[in-house]
């Protein structure tokens, strides 16, 4: 890898949140339309969802491939694994750069079984489309419907409204695209909708899972069809990775062949447009800030060899309990000619990330279900030109987090490189000095 990297790193231990449009389109010629809930299309599609899903929970031993716990907990679980369950329990991808392809694979299964149990052979899965509406659709509220018991009613919920953000459809490649898309909207609809949507060991629980993913498949698609620039990876490793889902080995499907909703996969959404809402605002720099010192030979930065890695570590431990911090790191004068070329729109040269150690949240803060924003050089004032985009880094949620807790806190990265030509035109970029700022939770 030729690429020269220059890495900025704060070890934060312990940190513990309380924390275009595009036209209708219809890809391919699959013969299943995966429907908008709120839709009056999508009744017939939701009907047979109940229907499948009533069906599902009557079957109560959970190692049954044909019973809704089998595929609760083939997402995660927070119980202990049979020995015949461990190769498709607890498998899901988050933090990888399979997120998106194994949940497609995930749902495709699902789908395909409750077509089976509904006895709805053109059933599709409909999606929520919470860009257009943050509300949770009218089929999942109710505890009954004509008399009949709701199987998509489920009362482990706190819902309280968030902010989402779209910024993950502006990504240009797509590990980074799945990345920030995985954050805000996905992480903090999870935390949103709360209950057991709010923690990934439980989150398949709830019958409203499956229409948040539908939809953050969706994205996925809408992200493709926005700019053709924008395209899956052809890494032959990534292509050939391959999930099962049965015991017997039998429900399988390899990335090459699901990376393409249409043929292998046969499905289709009625559309790809976005619908992505309000303009996000850009916050101001916190007031609350911690200066971040340099590791002792830092100074002698500039003077390796250009071919190296460059890090600056710096062990930090600090928790967020609710308000919002800037962590200002100063950046020595020898390496002042490495942070100019970042600001290069497409100039070959060095990254900057920040990657923060040890993350994990509290058991309150994964029940509360809260979320921070990670910006780059906020401003201390406002001015015409910002947008909120040209500043935002990501998201640190507490679904993201739960799917680390115990043994394996996380590691996050932030490309704060990634930001500099755009913030660079607006004036908010330095050779001398980097601001990363969390804000306070989110709803």
């Amino acid at each position: 890898m030729n690429r020269r990297e220059f890495s900025m790193l704060a070890g934060a231990l312990g940190l513990a949140p309380v924390l275009g449009d595009i036209a209708f389109a219809q890809v391919g010629d699959a013969s299943r339309v995966r429907k908008d809930a709120a839709t009056s299309d999508a009744g017939n599609d939701l009907t047979a969802y109940r229907k499948g899903v009533a069906v599902l929970k009557k079957n109560v031993n959970a190692t049954d491939y044909d019973s809704w716990m089998y595929w609760a907990n083939s997402h995660g679980t927070p119980d202990a694994i049979p020995d015949a369950m461990r190769e498709v329990w607890a498998q899901c991808e988050h933090g990888t750069t399979h997120f998106l392809t194994w949940h497609r694979a995930y749902l495709f299964f699902f789908e395909v079984l409750i077509r089976e149990k509904s006895g709805e052979g053109s059933f599709a899965l409909p999606y929520w489309n919470w860009f257009g509406s943050k509300q949770i659709p009218a089929a999942f509220l109710s505890e009954q419907v004509d008399g009949h018991s709701n199987a998509l009613f489920h009362p482990l919920r706190l819902y309280r409204d968030k902010t989402l953000v779209s910024a993950a459809l502006g990504q240009s490649e797509f590990y980074g695209f799945g990345s920030m898309l995985e954050g805000n909207p996905h992480g903090t609809v999870h935390t949103m909708v709360g209950g057991d949507m709010g923690a990934a060991a439980t989150s398949a629980r709830d019958p409203l899972f499956w229409l948040h993913h539908c939809n953050v498949d969706r994205m996925w698609s809408v992200w493709l069809e926005q700019d053709a620039k924008h395209q899956n990876p052809s890494d032959s490793t990534w292509l050939n990775k391959q999930f099962v889902f049965d015991v017997a080995q039998t429900k399988k499907q390899r990335v090459s062949d699901l990376v393409a909703i249409g043929g292998v996969m046969n499905y289709a959404y009625d559309s790809l447009k976005p619908a992505g809402g309000s303009v996000t605002p850009v916050p101001l720099r916190p007031s609350n800030a911690v200066d971040v010192p340099l590791a002792q030979g830092a100074s002698t930065l500039g003077q390796r060899p250009l071919s190296r890695p460059l890090t600056i570590t710096r062990k930090m431990p600090f928790a967020l309990k609710g308000g919002s911090v800037a962590l200002n790191f100063h950046v020595p004068g020898g390496a002042s000619n490495r942070m100019e070329s970042m600001s290069v729109p497409a100039a070959k040269g060095y990254s900057l990330n920040l990657v923060l150690k040890d993350v994990q949240a509290t058991p309150t803060g994964i029940q509360r279900g809260v979320d921070y924003r990670i910006y780059l050089n906020l401003p201390r004032e406002l001015k015409a030109q910002f947008q909120h985009d040209d500043f935002y880094l990501g998201s640190i949620n507490s679904f993201a987090l739960s799917h680390h807790q115990g043994a394996h806190p996380s590691t996050l990265t932030f490309d704060l490189g990634s930001l500099a030509p755009a913030l660079n035109r607006v004036g908010q970029w330095s050779n001398t000095s980097v601001s990363v700022s969390t804000t306070a939770p989110l709803g």
